[in-house]
Order: structure tokens, then C-alpha cells, then sequence
């Protein structure tokens, strides 16, 4: 089956390493925006000859254009003739919405995977969603990647480590919700196992305030560590932020952040670049950040195309 790699306006680069990669033929489209909000998209000629057609597009802020535009380009795609429609969606918007809080509230994850179903798109490739376990309750085939091995080499090579020196490591999840995700970083980056050290903390969240959390409670020791932070997306910055200062009033020595997904809002990228965190590592799953990343000195941007 001929097949070839779509970019979308959020991912131009990722689509390009991607088709790279892959060896694959990449395709643009055009996109005009009218005055009303609305957009249309049009697709170039020579997308005719290919069967298969994976379409690359978080759906990151601004999240209901990227959304909207990813679902255009499916739907025409298959009204086009294209046999077999995939998308690449590195940064899943809206998959922090994954269960109904208070009563009345929407669950809108099941919301968007439902509708991407509905114009035609088959399979779904993302990166660390949020919280996998809603992917069981859908018919749309979503394939949850884990960018947590790539990661760990990349951050334990950046550091410059050994098997001595990453015995003054311990890897910390910010909240009891992401230990599984810090357990696979820890197993995947101590060459030694028994250097594996992991502490987690408890983070309390007011459901009438949006964005707020306050981290409560250590569970474990990180007096004289270095420690890594560990969480799947940051949009304020208050859980980095939060469990920053609970590490330093616990006796840190070194306190490194890894989050994959950089959804900051405006300002943030500032806060952290001023805050105690030595470096700050994420990913491209996000290509265009609110600010510019590369004026945020602690920021290191990894790319993540090879782990499609």
C-alpha cells in the first residue's frame, strides 16, 4: 500500500522528521482562515496516488483549530478515495478531561475520540496521554506510545551519568496519579537497579479553581539528592512549581524537571526559566509553544520523531 505522511499546521517539523524516518513521501495542504473563525482546508494534487495517508497534528493550544483542522483533513481525505486514514497526534488535547469531577460536567476526551472516528480516521498514534485507562472504553484503535524510554537515555546522557554517579539521582512523581509513569522513566534509566530510587508526593487539587493544585505531602527521602521531577504535561507550571518548593524544604541538593508535554500557558516558560529547577526537559510533541522555548535557557527541547 503506497502511503505517504500529511503535516499538519501544529507539527510541520515533527511530519518532516517523521517522513524522513519513515522513507515516506510528505504532503501539505493549504489553510485559509476567514474573519468569522471559520477555516477551510484544500488539498494538493499530488496526494492522489497514495492508499494510506497519516496525518500529523497535536491539537495543543490553540486546541479547537488544531482539532478542527485535523478532523477537516480526515474527512476530506475520505472523501477523496484515501483507503486507510491514520493521525498522528503527539500531544492529545482535551485528554485531561477524562472523567466527570463534579455533576453535569462533560467527559471530552470520549468526546473527540468519538469524532475522530466519525470522519474517518482508522488508527490514532499518541504520546503519554494522560490517563490511558480511558482508551479501553472506546472503539477507535488509539495506540499510546511512551516516550519514557527514549527520554530516559536522552536526560541520563545529557547529565553526563555512570553507574556511580547516578546513585545521587532519585526520580519523583509530583502526584500519586503519575507513579506509573515514573516508575517506567526510573526502570529505564538506572543502569544499575540498585540505584533505582523513587519518592512520590501528593498533590491536592480545588475543583472551583481552574489550574489551581498545591502539593501536600513527600513521601519518601531526597535530603542531599538530586532529584527529577516527572510529569506528562505542564500548562501553569503549579505542580512543577509546587512540588519544586516541597523538594527544597525537604533538603534537596538539585532538582531537574521532565515533563513531555510543554502546553504552557503565557509566562510559564519565564517562571521556570527563574525558579531553582537546573534544567527542564520536553518534548517537540508540542512545536508551537505559547512562547518561544528557544529564549528559555533551562529548556531543552528533545525531538521525538523516532519513537514512531
Amino acid at each position: 500500500m503506497s502511503s505517504a505522511i500529511l503535516a499538519g499546521s501544529s507539527s510541520h517539523l515533527l511530519a518532516q522528521n517523521i517522513s524522513s524516518a519513515k522513507n515516506l513521501p510528505l504532503i501539505h495542504h493549504r489553510v485559509v482562515h476567514f474573519v468569522n473563525s471559520e477555516m477551510k482546508i484544500a488539498l494538493p494534487k499530488d496526494f492522489k496516488p497514495f492508499k494510506k495517508i497519516t496525518i500529523v497534528q497535536s491539537t495543543s493550544n490553540p486546541a479547537n483549530n488544531n482539532l478542527m483542522e485535523l478532523c477537516l483533513l480526515a474527512d476530506t481525505l475520505k472523501r477523496e478515495g484515501v483507503e486507510h486514514v491514520e493521525a498522528i497526534i503527539p500531544y492529545f488535547g482535551y485528554a485531561r478531561q477524562d472523567k466527570q469531577h463534579l455533576p453535569g460536567e462533560c467527559v471530552s476526551v470520549e468526546v473527540i475520540i468519538n469524532l475522530l472516528k466519525a470522519v474517518g480516521v482508522e488508527v490514532v498514534y499518541t504520546v503519554d496521554i494522560h490517563n490511558d485507562e480511558v482508551l479501553s472504553k472506546t472503539s477507535l484503535l488509539v495506540k499510546n506510545l511512551s516516550a519514557m524510554e527514549y527520554l530516559a537515555n536522552k536526560v541520563y546522557s545529557d547529565l553526563g551519568l555512570n553507574e556511580d554517579s547516578e546513585a545521587e539521582i532519585t526520580i519523583a512523581s509530583p502526584d500519586y496519579g503519575g507513579i506509573k509513569r515514573a516508575e517506567l522513566f526510573a526502570s529505564n534509566f538506572y543502569k544499575n537497579p540498585r540505584n533505582k530510587e523513587i519518592v512520590s508526593m501528593k498533590k491536592r487539587r480545588d475543583l472551583e479553581r481552574t489550574h489551581y493544585s498545591e502539593t501536600v505531602e513527600l513521601r519518601g527521602e531526597i535530603r542531599d539528592k538530586k532529584i527529577i521531577l516527572i510529569d506528562d504535561v505542564s500548562t501553569s507550571g503549579g505542580t512543577l512549581l509546587n512540588a519544586l518548593e516541597l523538594c527544597k524544604a525537604n533538603g534537596v541538593r538539585e532538582a531537574y524537571a521532565l515533563v513531555v508535554h510543554a502546553d504552557f500557558a503565557s509566562g510559564v516558560a519565564e517562571k521556570l526559566q527563574n525558579s531553582d529547577f537546573q534544567k527542564i526537559y520536553t518534548t517537540n510533541s508540542i512545536e508551537k509553544t505559547v512562547d518561544n522555548l528557544n529564549f528559555i535557557d533551562k529548556v531543552r527541547v528533545v525531538d521525538v520523531s523516532e519513537i514512531f
